[in-house]
């Protein structure tokens, strides 16, 4: 049996470590190829460039991983932050294609989201409906979703303090936020499409939104286990 060390002294047996790298190489391989696709059929640019910005999450993810089973010191202190930082810099930027494609938030507000019933919460047990036609919704609605995005760097940087200072009380705090805010990004996601589901229909939000919600929820308790 061939096993793999890193400067840690953390063993991984040679039948765990060669799928990592041939799954990890093939998700690198072909994200860069459909990356490549869009800059040769760069058309239309304004979406294509907020495209290539969630795809490239792939990648980073990829090389993110790949780095762990090889050397899980270095890419904690290294490159974790990058793919934690993305990760949230992905949500604001699946929630600000949503907007570009259906033409804008004054379009959303002034004319889609106008004379449309108010819609309910997903969550029942929250009170009240939400009218994107009402300006103040709307930013309720987008500061739900992006409150994540600001959370992030934060949450990484007192994190690294209470590994470093082993505060694990503390640690388990900042977890319990870090799920609360991103649980609260998604589900106002959720909301936003659910408010515009009838104009979103035609661009198979469904699909995008539940690669986007799963990438990021499978990652984190990956990590967790």
């Amino acid at each position: 049996m061939q096993w793999s060390e890193d400067s840690t002294g953390v063993y991984l047996p040679i039948w765990w470590q060669l799928p990592c790298n041939i799954i990890c190489t093939i998700s690198f391989l072909l994200s860069s190829y459909i990356i490549l696709q869009q800059f040769m059929n760069y058309r239309k640019p304004q979406e294509q460039r907020l495209v290539i910005r969630i795809l490239l999450l792939v990648p980073i993810f990829s090389v993110t991983c790949l780095s762990a089973t090889l050397n899980p010191s270095f890419t904690k202190i290294y490159l974790d932050f990058i793919r934690e930082f993305y990760e949230a810099f992905v949500i604001y930027t699946f929630f600000s294609y949503l907007t570009l494609i259906l033409g804008g938030e004054r379009k959303i507000i002034t004319e889609l989201s106008a004379g449309k019933r108010p819609t309910r919460h997903v969550l029942y047990c929250i009170y009240g409906n939400i009218d994107l036609s009402n300006p103040y919704s709307f930013l309720s609605v987008k500061r739900g979703v992006l409150q994540y995005v600001w959370f992030k760097p934060f949450y990484c940087l007192f994190l690294l303090i209470c590994q470093v200072y082993q505060w694990d009380k503390v640690e388990v705090w900042l977890l319990i936020f870090y799920n609360m805010s991103v649980t609260w990004s998604l589900y106002n996601l959720a909301l936003f499409w659910k408010c515009l589901y009838d104009e979103l229909k035609q661009y198979h939000p469904w699909m995008k939104f539940m690669c986007v919600k799963l990438i990021i929820f499978a990652s984190y308790w990956q990590g967790m286990i």
